[in-house]
Parts: C-alpha cells; structure tokens; sequence
C-alpha cells in the first residue's frame, strides 16, 4: 500500500495507512518465520527444559520404574567457535564445508 501511495505521487500518507502497511508487514514476517520459531521453541524445551521423551512414553516408563535418561549437553555447532569469539572471516569456516562466499560472475 504505502509503496503504492508513493508510485501514484502521494507526499503524505495517514496514520492508519502507516499503520495498515506496518501490520500487513509483519503479519508477512510472522508468517514466513512462523515455522522457524516453533522449531526453536521445540529445540529449546528439549535442550534446556529435558522434555527429551514423548510425554506417553516418559509416564510410562515411570510407571514401570525404568529410568529417562535426559542429556542435558548437545554438540557444539560448527559455527559456534567464530560466534563466541567475534572472529569470523571470509576464509575460516566456509572453506572446512566446501561453501565459497565469492560474489558471482560479474558482468
């Protein structure tokens, strides 16, 4: 809308057509990342709250008095070396996985 206002010579736009495009953006960026953070939610109860086994099956190996082992340690990501320190480079880790970060073809 507001790209559209400003293509037709519009120099001054209301508050509700402000408003109106800022809720239609993020009701777009909501959407689109919608998945990735209920996969993070997911990835954070298992990392950091245990909730390691399927409730059914936790109940039920209580009830039988067997033990659910929770890991409460995951692997270090690849990246995670160069996030904590800050040092990330054009030449570190790309190359360890066979990504090129070189720009394409120029033309």
């Amino acid at each position: 809308m507001l790209a559209r206002a400003l293509a037709h010579g519009a120099k001054f736009l209301s508050d509700r057509d402000i408003l109106e495009e800022a809720k239609a953006a993020f009701e777009l960026a909501a959407d689109a990342e919608a998945e990735n953070r209920r996969e993070a939610l997911d990835d954070l109860r298992f990392a950091r709250l245990g909730e390691q086994w399927p409730e059914r099956v936790r109940r039920e190996r209580e009830l039988e008095g067997r033990p659910c082992l929770t890991i409460n340690r995951l692997p270090i990501g690849l990246f995670s070396g160069e996030q904590k320190t800050g040092t990330e480079s054009s030449t570190g880790t790309e190359k360890k996985i066979g990504v090129s970060f070189e720009a394409g073809p120029k033309g």
